[in-house]
């Protein structure tokens, strides 16, 4: 490798000691061609020795341009995937033959306020939600509560068609002792089953009253009788009997009457406060028959109770 490097310098100096001697001088011309060739020349005799020298071709080094520095790349915020929502298939309701609902109360709202032994029509809109068509069989039945002396069933007055309504009327009577009453009532068809309002089909229509104090008042005094029937010799005394109740103190003037015209004298009953009082009356009958027996209350009501029948069969 010393020896190469001498050689090098000693071309590269006899070179230029060439290249002066063909210097130009004043009254010569320079000619650049020559002073090109010679320092071209001397060029590849050095090239062409140290090939010779080295025995095979100096491959020069690349450069390697440094590789650029990628800036790390921060991935988007992953969103979640938006999933639509499943629609949502709601069951076919399956429609009953009979059901129906309340429209509303066409008389006597709810908590109206009765005298004792007053006479009313309570009046109910019902709406058929049903599947079948509600024919003038089908009925409106009392269920439970107090009847308010009503039938126990009504019958419809006009068919009605799945989605009409009706207006069902029933003649009812206050009681006489002065507190809040209720009767529930339901439908039945044809077929003698029973059904009620609402999804269930469970829910009963009612009337509600609330029978107010007549201040002194006979609210009950209904009458009894000791033997239904009485077989046997002529003439026969029946014994009738009665529970007179007062609503406050007062005097209570009455009478019996009998179903053969016959009357009983008019009895006074005093009451201290409200109350009750046992009353009774002894009638002879001579002939066979179906006889019948009843307070009245001449003070202060004016007014009939439930009379009690009974059969005499003379032998």
């Amino acid at each position: 490798m010393n020896k190469l490097r001498a050689y090098l310098l000693m071309v590269i100096a006899g070179s230029m000691l060439l290249a002066g001697c063909n210097l130009p001088t004043r009254n010569q011309t320079e000619t650049p061609a020559g002073s090109e060739a010679v320092q071209t020349a001397a060029a590849l005799t050095v090239a062409a020795y140290a090939t010779q020298v080295a025995g095979t071709p100096v491959a020069a080094t690349p450069t390697v341009a440094p590789a650029a520095t990628q800036q790390p790349t921060t991935p988007p915020p992953t969103q979640a995937p938006t999933v639509p929502p499943l629609p949502t298939s709601k069951p076919s309701e399956v429609v009953p033959c009979d059901r129906g609902d309340f429209g509303a109360d066409v008389t006597i709202p709810d908590d109206t306020v009765m005298d004792p032994g007053e006479k009313f029509t309570k009046t109910w809109r019902i709406k058929n939600t049903g599947s079948c068509t509600w024919s003038t069989s089908y009925e409106a039945v009392f269920v439970d509560g107090n009847a308010m002396n009503a039938p126990v069933s009504v019958k419809l007055p006009k068919s009605v068609a799945p989605g009409e309504t009706v207006d069902i009327s029933v003649e009812m009577t206050a009681p006489m002792e002065p507190k809040t009453y209720r009767g529930n009532w339901k439908l039945r068809n044809a077929s003698s089953a029973v059904f009620g309002l609402g999804s269930k089909g469970d829910q009963t229509f009612y009337v509600q009253i609330v029978v107010k104090s007549p201040g002194f008042a006979v609210t009950s005094a209904t009458a009894k009788v000791d033997s239904a029937k009485f077989e046997g010799a002529c003439p026969h005394t029946f014994k009738l009997s009665a529970d007179i109740k007062a609503s406050a103190a007062g005097t209570v003037t009455y009478f019996w009457e009998f179903s053969d015209g016959s009357k009983s004298d008019v009895v006074s009953l005093k009451f201290d406060e409200a109350g009750t009082k046992a009353v009774s009356f002894d009638k002879e009958f001579n002939a066979s028959g179906t006889y019948s027996g009843k307070i009245y209350v001449d003070n202060p009501n004016h007014q009939y109770f439930p009379a009690a029948s009974f059969e005499l069969v003379c032998q």
